[in-house]
């Protein structure tokens, strides 16, 4: 165990073995910071990484990339539980800050494949979505459970098969 600062402010704390911190604390010049376990390649195994505005993420990490389970906090508080492979979110669930929560199909952040989305308001559509929005086949109930089934470009039902 030890404490090692260098010359650029960062301070690493925690266990090095031969020379290489494999484990605890780093702290950046940034005001960013990471708690877990590292290789040579970057952080590796459970640990949590804080930016510098106090969004998160906690979870596995492989060869300094996100990678299987985790959980992020977005500044705004918003948060995704999902599944990461090299830094790319998967699947999971996306929590809004105003109740909303969608299960399903991520890319590049955006709801994107098979998903489901619940609006706080009561409402719910279960289908397909590209790029963040309702597109393809699916269905919509609103909140008096009235439902809507057909096909959806860009967020609005383009089919009347009720």
């Amino acid at each position: 165990k030890g404490k090692l600062q260098i010359k650029n402010g960062q301070i690493f704390e925690g266990t090095f073995i031969q020379d290489r911190f494999v484990d605890g604390y780093i702290k950046y010049v940034n005001g960013s910071s990471y708690h877990g376990k590292l290789n040579a390649h970057g952080y590796n195994g459970l640990g949590v990484y804080t930016d510098k505005h106090g969004a998160s993420y906690k979870g596995f990490w492989k060869n300094g990339f996100k990678s299987g389970e985790g959980i992020e906090i977005f500044q705004n508080k918003e948060k995704i539980k999902g599944v990461w492979e090299k830094d790319k979110l998967i699947k999971g669930t996306w929590y809004g800050n105003n109740g909303d929560i969608y299960i399903g199909s991520f890319k590049d952040y955006k709801f994107d494949g098979d998903g489901t989305y619940m609006w706080h308001t009561g409402e719910k559509y279960i289908g397909t979505w590209i790029n963040g929005e309702m597109n393809g086949y699916g269905m919509m109930w609103d909140k008096k459970g009235k439902k809507y089934s057909g096909i959806w470009k860009n967020n609005v039902f383009q089919d009347k098969n009720i």
